[in-house]
């Protein structure tokens, strides 16, 4: 047999052991592996010995190593369909079997254990380095850990730094949510520069925003927020005012203002159940506000509340 006619073998066999590991494959359509005659017959034969390599890791699970043979087919053929498709299912059976350490990872940095989440991260990417997954998390874990390998306990600037890693580092990274507690962990924190220097990490990646950001640069972050949704409930913008305060208690769960505002907000939204919500949460953290039992009498008995009223007084303090 040609050495041509076994690598066409090779792409007839693979159609086989689609249907034969009907189990453990799912259904996909692959084209044929074939090589342009501008590949030597050396060549040829070296691929034939990586498809060879490649389709025995392949079956015994091995899928770090199938990859490593199938992208050596690719270093001497790059328009090699089969090999291309083949690492996407490798690739897909690794990151199934590796599902346990990445959720390992990304409970290692929740903790802020930064330092420890690389290395468990390091081994991930020593069986799969083209993995885009892995590298980018990668990259922006190794800047992080370098200026904080692990979290700092009890102290709020660390806390609101760590809500902002977390974000930054999630596999759906929110990055909204990163920009503000790293940018508010940074007025918490003072002169430490390590605060700054994560900030920094954060608008690299994601300039667009920088650009866009409209926060003067003398006035904290969620006191805009809050300033900015209070404007937004006297022109009506409820869904908006809802949207800026949430973003603040995500941050800070217990601003009574941000609370006090968003029940306002969502009253005017008609949604009465959201509005009971934000003013216990509120009553709670500020018992003695009688403004807040007014409402919530006021609600219970299905009366009309001046909610306007409410977001020009000054609110108790926590």
């Amino acid at each position: 047999m040609t050495t041509r006619a076994k690598i066409k073998y090779h792409s007839v066999m693979f159609k086989f052991l689609l249907t034969a590991l009907l189990f453990l494959l799912p259904a996909v359509s692959f084209a044929a592996a074939d090589a342009p005659a501008t590949v030597s017959k050396e060549d040829y034969e070296m691929m034939n010995k990586y498809y060879d390599q490649a389709f025995a890791y392949f079956n015994a699970r091995d899928y770090a190593k199938a990859i490593e043979d199938w992208n050596a087919v690719l270093a001497i053929d790059a328009e090699q369909i089969t090999a291309k498709k083949m690492i996407e299912e490798a690739r897909r059976k690794l990151e199934d079997s590796n599902k346990e350490p990445w959720l390992e990872i990304q409970g290692l940095i929740g903790k802020g254990k930064y330092r420890e989440a690389l290395t468990k991260l390091r081994e991930l990417l020593s069986q799969d380095n083209a993995n885009s997954k892995y590298r980018k998390l990668n990259y922006k874990l190794e800047k992080a850990a370098d200026i904080v390998p692990v979290l700092p306990p009890k102290s709020k600037s660390w806390h609101v730094a760590g809500l902002g890693l977390r974000a930054f580092l999630s596999e759906k990274e929110d990055s909204r949510l990163a920009y503000d507690a790293l940018r508010y962990a940074k007025e918490l924190g003072g002169k430490d520069e390590k605060f700054a220097r994560l900030l920094s990490i954060f608008e690299t990646e994601h300039n667009d925003l920088v650009e866009q950001d409209s926060i003067p640069p003398d006035i904290s972050i969620l006191e805009f927020k809050k300033s900015e949704a209070l404007h937004s409930i006297y022109e009506g913008k409820y869904h908006l005012a809802v949207k800026m305060l949430s973003s603040v208690l995500a941050i800070e769960p217990n601003d009574v203002t941000a609370l006090k505002r968003a029940g306002s907000a969502y009253y005017q939204l008609k949604n009465k159940k959201m509005a009971k919500s934000s003013w216990t949460r509120a009553l709670k953290i500020a018992p003695e506000d009688e403004q807040l039992k007014k409402y919530l009498a006021l609600l219970a008995e299905g009366k009309e509340i001046p909610t306007r009223q409410e977001t020009t007084e000054t609110p108790a303090e926590e």
